[in-house]
């Protein structure tokens, strides 16, 4: 008896894919070249964002007003998730998205306390768990 694999959602090297067909430069593209390196993300779990390999700052800030050295250090705490769109051939696994509370930045745009921010659940899942 021979039996088939069904397969309810994409896998790790399909959502490569769909992220690395945005446009290259973007975050997105970004994330498709770094591996899964923070499998489930959960909320009230510390993760340094891969923001240095995605954003890379090459000292041309546009009116930033701050000196960049090439990279910036961001950890957020996710809060609330977000499902994302449903899509109609093969449902998307690590589509949706969660707020996130800056807990470390050295980022002049994303300061501590400043505000709460949006990230997609790819990009928390290439990020490193913190742990105090």
């Amino acid at each position: 008896m021979t039996f088939k694999t069904i397969q309810f959602f994409e896998t790790e090297a399909e959502e490569a894919q769909r992220l690395g067909q945005a446009p290259v430069g973007s975050s997105s593209h970004g994330l498709s070249l770094l591996p899964v390196t923070y499998e489930h993300p959960d909320k009230y779990h510390l993760v340094e964002l891969p923001w240095a390999k995605i954003h890379p700052c090459s000292g041309a800030t546009g009116g930033l007003s701050h000196q960049c050295d090439g990279s910036h250090r961001l950890v957020v705490l996710p809060l609330r998730y977000h499902k994302g769109s449903p899509n109609t051939d093969l449902p998307q696994r690590h589509d949706g998205s969660w707020d996130c509370r800056i807990i470390a930045s050295d980022h002049p745009s994303y300061p501590v306390s400043g505000y709460d921010i949006c990230c997609s659940e790819s990009e928390l899942r290439r990020g490193v768990v913190v742990t105090v």
